[in-house]
């Protein structure tokens, strides 16, 4: 487990820039409403055409998905304010939220009490810095704070990388989204978590073979309620690949 700094924008609370790979669907989530994203983005004085890069991952991916691998993705805010994140992989259980959930929800209870611990029958464990593909996967968000709460789009991938990458100096070569859909929040226990699968796909639809470079700016929408004042914007933006050697 690894402590990141988190740093305060006005709104907005960001930690390190995240970059990953795409979900059988909890539902098939309508498209999200354009101008409503594009106004959050506005108040935080984030250009929506660099964070809404290719199709919005609460779009339907194709119909046919079989996953090799789930991954946990368990973040939030430790009992001294610091940010701390945990990625456990698993064989995947199933293709759909439903199928998974019972190993979610297990693994969960597991580090609510210690993130440290190890889940059972996981494969390897990560934190958020490093999380990475190499297969089709489902993949679950969920905040170790119940009052972490995912935005209208919770999942949306950016252009430029934060943190250079060798292959992408400037960011700007980076791939458009074509791999993560179906993204949508579910909720378990009064705790939201998010679901998105990981077609593990390029443009043309066609899945990354070994030696393809892809790598993506992910960034997570949330909001956290605040004491005698309205709900606190986030965005937490860790800084990775969606290629690599995990799991």
């Amino acid at each position: 487990m690894t402590k990141c700094n988190m740093k305060m924008l006005a709104t907005v609370l960001a930690a390190t820039s995240l970059a990953g790979c795409s979900p059988d669907v909890i539902d098939k989530t309508a498209k999200v409403n354009d101008k409503a994203i594009d106004a959050l983005l506005d108040v935080q004085n984030i250009d929506p055409a660099d964070i809404a890069y290719g199709d919005r991952t609460p779009e339907p991916g194709p119909v046919r998905f079989n996953a090799q691998f789930d991954a946990l993705v368990f973040f939030g805010l430790d009992t001294n304010g610091q940010f701390v994140s945990t990625v456990r992989y698993f064989t995947a259980a199933g293709n759909t939220y439903d199928s998974i959930k019972g190993q979610m929800l297990a693994c969960i209870a597991i580090l609510d009490g210690d993130m440290g611990k190890d889940c059972d029958n996981q494969l390897k464990k990560v934190t958020l810095d490093n999380l990475t593909f190499r297969a089709p996967t489902n993949v679950v968000f969920v905040a170790r704070n119940p009052t972490l709460k995912f935005g209208p789009e919770p999942l949306v991938f950016s252009k430029s990388l934060d943190r250079i990458h060798a292959d992408y100096p400037d960011g700007k070569k980076a791939k458009p989204n074509k791999s993560f859909y179906n993204a949508a929040v579910a909720e378990e226990a009064g705790r939201q978590l998010v679901y998105v699968r990981n077609y593990y796909s390029k443009e043309n639809g066609q899945p990354i073979m070994k030696g393809d470079k892809y790598w993506y700016g992910l960034n997570i929408f949330m909001t956290i309620d605040q004491v005698g004042g309205n709900p606190v914007k986030i965005i937490v933006d860790p800084d990775t690949g969606n290629m690599g050697g995990n799991p």
